[in-house]
């Protein structure tokens, strides 16, 4: 086992004074190289585990289906024959209630998702029609 070690060694040292002698350029990309691929393993390794850690998905699909129909159905009611009517984005009613929440998506319901999507819009006026 020592003498596997000695070898590496001697092969290292031959390959460094080689890259020396080169003027260090190759040292120098060498180092540029392996410094880039271990900054990359460990972006690959870390952009996961923060999405996971700061972009929480707690809301099951019957719960965001609350949210989805609360936004789709204020829609079709702000339409009327005067004003093609107001866009609800779900996306948008299930963030602010995940804020409001803290995430915590075992306090919503659908009536609380529907007056969330209620808030989004006002009324400014009546159809003549």
């Amino acid at each position: 086992m020592g003498a596997a070690v000695q070898k590496a060694i001697r092969i290292i040292g031959l390959i460094l004074r080689d890259m020396i002698q080169e003027d260090g350029s190759t040292i120098l990309k060498t180092t540029i190289a392996v410094i880039t691929l271990f900054l990359g393993l460990i972006l690959l390794i870390l952009i996961p585990v923060v999405i996971h850690e700061r972009v929480p998905v707690t809301a099951t699909k019957a719960q965001a289906l609350w949210y989805y129909d609360a936004a789709q159905a204020v829609t079709m009611m702000t339409q009327s024959p005067c004003d093609p009517g107001v866009y609800v984005d779900w996306q948008e009613v299930i963030a602010v209630d995940a804020v409001r929440l803290k995430q915590n998506f075992k306090k919503s319901s659908a009536s609380r998702a529907n007056d969330l999507a209620m808030q989004f819009v006002e009324e400014s006026g009546t159809c003549t029609h």
